[in-house]
């Protein structure tokens, strides 16, 4: 999946209604505690690989290091472990686990061979629209609203799933330091506010 046509259909709000404020502090907060040795803390070890791998193909290495290279996956395991709430980490670990079904992956156990390939086609299949149609009723499935007595079924769990792997990935991408300040524009210290001028004078997209 090419990362322009993959990004065009992507709201960058989690289902868990993370602000970005809050999103941006536990990132920082949290950013010196990863070590070498670092261990997935919610997911497991056949989890983080899939959902690591899910978010890879949707920010591939290019001009720019990919997710992968930067180590995404730890900070969406962190956010999901530390910011999630316990019924929405039960929503998501349900959701994955339909999604490690689909894939005929088995969560039992941990050294299942995973067939990287099939990953692919399972990502572009299911994040690939054809159309806005195809678009807006995936958002409509992942955006469903939950009550405390909602028992909600596989498709509604499956399309949040998938939905967070994919919103988590790219907030924690473009918060990631590296990203921030040295491929988009960055001033810390900024000057006059110019409020109307064309897009092309611009140059880049601003992380701060």
């Amino acid at each position: 999946m090419k990362r322009r046509s993959a990004l065009q259909h992507i709201a960058l709000g989690t289902g868990a209604a993370i602000s970005g404020v809050a999103f941006t502090a536990f990132i920082s907060s949290c950013k010196n505690e990863i070590s070498e040795t670092w261990k997935p803390s919610f997911l497991s070890t056949l989890e983080s690989e899939v959902v690591e791998e899910i978010i890879a193909i949707i920010l591939p290495q290019t001009e720019t290091p990919g997710a992968k290279e930067l180590k995404v996956i730890k900070t969406v395991d962190n956010v999901l472990d530390r910011l999630y709430k316990a019924r929405e980490q039960d929503h998501f670990r349900t959701g994955l686990g339909i999604i490690l079904n689909r894939l005929k992956l088995d969560p039992m156990v941990e050294r299942s061979k995973i067939d990287f390939g099939e990953i692919e086609t399972f990502v572009n299949k299911n994040l690939g629209f054809e159309n806005e149609e195809e678009l807006e009723k995936f958002n409509e499935l992942a955006r469903t609203t939950l009550s405390d007595d909602d028992k909600p079924g596989d498709e509604v769990l499956f399309a949040k799933a998938l939905y967070n792997i994919k919103s988590l990935g790219i907030n924690a991408y473009f918060k990631d330091p590296s990203i921030a300040t040295e491929f988009l524009n960055y001033d810390p210290v900024p000057g006059v506010y110019l409020g109307c001028i064309p897009v092309e004078e611009v140059g880049n997209s601003w992380s701060l």
